[in-house]
């Protein structure tokens, strides 16, 4: 099938190639050493502090314990400040006052901005920054320059649908997607799409704010104050998750079944496991052949020899059959519209794709096949083939992927803190271009290591890990994927975890049906429910859980009157 790719797709090709002549700073560029709280939350929403007066921007620099990233609302054309309430001040100022203990967050809404912004950025020789914006096109020109470093942000509208938000954050090239609210299971869509989400809106105050972020698993919340955050933070006596990591099945469940497999796949997803990882080459006659090796050699019945997997057609591969494995005997050799047609009947679940064939068709098949069944939204891409994954930001440019690594981590663990930033970096000069997260051996990340790339929006999944403290090791630093042979342990270790609402870290901060939060039960509480029943109030996150009292996952007449019963005394 033939494809005009669009100006706009091109234009992202053009940009993503730049990841071969990275500007000179980016090997010497310094990271910004953040204030970590002292918390048991396991790699805590990010703080981002909104300002609004000149003596905010200013006690950033004295501040023991200041907020981790700042946001800084940015316009003025070709000479851009940072517009506060009552003045405006040079970037030269604010970014002085981050000095190198506070990330900027630089909210942009106009081309001609983003244009002097990033010349500032380049000239003064700044990085370690995070631009905003709400506008594909201005974050895609952010893309363009170039710059070492910067990590974007897609600003998503009200009521946003996740999965609209997640193409239009791919596409963009953003890897972090900004919600004013987000229920846990919209969180964790987008996340299990290689985006990290911040909260920036809903809640009235911000205790209710880093309540709604940790109830939402987010990975950043936008605050008034972050001191308010930090002692919410502290108050927190033993170890909490916030997000739950997703368990990705390693070829499927090779221990149960045959690796790489139809049923393999059907294994790991019955047993529990988020998605699936699988691996593919393309036939000679343009199939997508799904095998873990460049050869059958070990994998079948049939003795050898055995040719070059993509020097193969469809119908020679259909010939060999896959060793038993369990229970499993006869199994074939699967193509990916085969994994596809079965995605179907699992509607919950993803499908990682990890291209292991050099050949830059192989993507356009992909996204072909993918179109064809539907499941477009419902794979992400993985390699350890930068150019693949180029050519994924290029012909399918709204869904996410991931680079594997192992080399640009290795010997880093336990190291000194100069050696981590070095890993890191690494990690950033490659990840950042390409918009992907990182996808590293997992015996090689540290907490340290977790923190900053979490801190900078990149997610982390993990591979292969197997033994039970291995995988709650990578549970306890934080990984957001859990790429295993173990499906059954991972599953067991993530059912295993605390709950992981705000109530549960923190206990009830509201008497039962108190669903305004004003101290009281009252008629007014049971009238909100009947509106949110309705349609006509839409609650944020937190509020909406409080007004499922029944907790049967709806919002309706039998809460309002529970909440009225409670409120006369006929229910506790």
């Amino acid at each position: 099938m033939k494809r005009i790719v669009s100006a706009g797709i091109a234009c992202l090709l053009v940009v993503l190639l730049f990841n071969a002549t990275l500007p000179a700073q980016a090997a010497t560029a310094k990271l910004r050493e953040i204030y970590w709280p002292d918390t048991e939350l396991v790699l805590p929403p990010v703080v981002v502090q909104t300002v609004t007066q000149t003596a905010q921007v200013a006690a950033l620099a004295d501040d023991e314990t200041p907020p981790q990233a700042v946001w800084l609302p940015v316009a003025g054309g070709e000479t851009p400040q940072v517009q506060l309430s009552q003045t405006a001040l040079p970037l030269s100022q604010a970014f002085g006052a981050c000095g190198q203990r506070v990330i900027p967050v630089l909210a942009v809404d106009d081309a001609a901005t983003a244009e002097s912004v990033l010349a500032y950025i380049a000239s003064a020789g700044e990085s370690d920054l995070f631009i905003a914006s709400a506008k594909e096109d201005v974050l895609r020109q952010v893309a363009a320059a170039g710059q070492a470093y910067v990590y974007t942000v897609y600003l998503a509208g009200e009521n946003a649908d996740v999965a609209a938000v997640a193409r239009a954050a791919h596409r963009c090239g953003a890897i972090v997607a900004a919600l004013p609210s987000a229920t846990a299971a919209q969180t964790a869509y987008l996340q299990r799409r290689f985006l990290t989400v911040w909260l920036n809106g809903e809640a009235e105050d911000d205790v209710k704010q880093v309540y709604a972020a940790v109830d939402a698993g987010a990975d950043g919340v936008v605050v008034k104050d972050a001191h308010t955050a930090y002692e919410k933070y502290a108050a927190v006596t033993k170890p909490a998750y916030v997000r739950t990591p997703a368990v990705v099945g390693h070829r499927g469940f090779p221990r149960v079944a045959p690796e790489n497999s139809l049923a393999s796949m059907q294994e790991a997803f019955a047993n529990g496991a988020d998605a699936v990882e699988c691996d593919i080459y393309m036939t000679t006659d343009g199939h997508l052949a799904v095998l873990h090796n460049s050869n059958l050699a070990g994998y079948v019945e049939e003795e050898g020899p055995y040719p070059f997997i993509e020097s193969m057609t469809r119908q020679q591969i259909e010939a060999y059959t896959l060793k038993t494995v369990g229970k499993h005997s006869g199994c074939k050799v699967p193509f990916l519209d085969e994994l596809f047609a079965e995605l179907r009947q699992w509607p919950d679940k993803l499908l990682v794709v990890e291209i292991k064939s050099s050949q830059a068709a192989i993507v356009q098949r992909l996204r072909d096949l993918a179109e064809q069944y539907g499941v477009i939204d419902r794979i992400v891409v993985i390699s350890f083939l930068q150019q693949q994954i180029q050519t994924c930001r290029a012909v399918i440019p709204e869904i996410g992927v991931s680079w594997l690594s192992q080399d640009i981590f290795t010997d880093t663990a336990g190291l000194s803190t100069t050696r981590t930033n070095v890993a890191i970096r690494k990690c950033l000069q490659t990840v950042v271009p390409l918009a992907a997260s990182i996808s590293p051996y997992y015996a090689y990340m540290t907490a340290e290591m977790e923190q900053k790339l979490h801190a900078r929006g990149v997610g982390v999944n993990v591979w292969t890990v197997d033994a039970a403290a291995d995988i709650s090791q990578q549970i306890a630093v934080g990984a957001l994927f859990i790429t295993t042979n173990r499906t059954d342990r991972a599953v067991q270790a993530v059912q295993a975890l605390p709950g992981l609402s705000a109530d549960a870290v923190w206990g009830p901060q509201v008497a039962r049906g108190d669903v305004n939060a004003d101290g009281r039960v009252d008629a007014v509480d049971a009238l909100q429910v009947l509106k949110m029943a309705v349609g006509k109030l839409t609650p944020d996150a937190l509020t909406a859980a409080r007004a499922d009292l029944n907790a049967d996952g709806d919002t309706d007449a039998r809460d309002a009157l529970l909440v009225l019963k409670i409120a006369v005394g006929k229910a506790d």
